[in-house]
């Protein structure tokens, strides 16, 4: 089985977020192309033919994840593993209005 190597994935400031801190995780190198990037605590896995497609796709995966757990904490009581997940994102990044 592949290593899994532990991955500080640092995310560049968008118009609604702003970063604090790396997005922690996993990365996991199948063969020279294909990776597996993820976060268990995030329930996030991404698959890319290169690290720099495996990270932006990784990058996409957390901003649509913090996009669909902040809008529903704002209108709907989240479940316990969404008030946990929303606890890391607010660890790793501030959530612009």
């Amino acid at each position: 089985m592949a290593e899994r190597k532990i991955l500080h994935l640092n995310l560049t400031n968008t118009d609604d977020l702003f970063f604090r801190s790396a997005l922690k995780g996993y990365l996991v190198e199948i063969n020279e192309s294909h990776f597996i990037m993820g976060n268990e605590d995030l329930g996030l896995k991404v698959s890319g033919k290169n690290v720099n497609e495996a990270a932006e796709l990784l990058k996409e995966a957390f901003i649509d994840l913090v996009n669909d757990v902040a809008y529903k904490s704002k209108y709907a009581p989240l479940s316990e593993r969404e008030r946990k997940k929303l606890n890391i994102i607010r660890s790793i990044c501030e959530i612009g209005n």
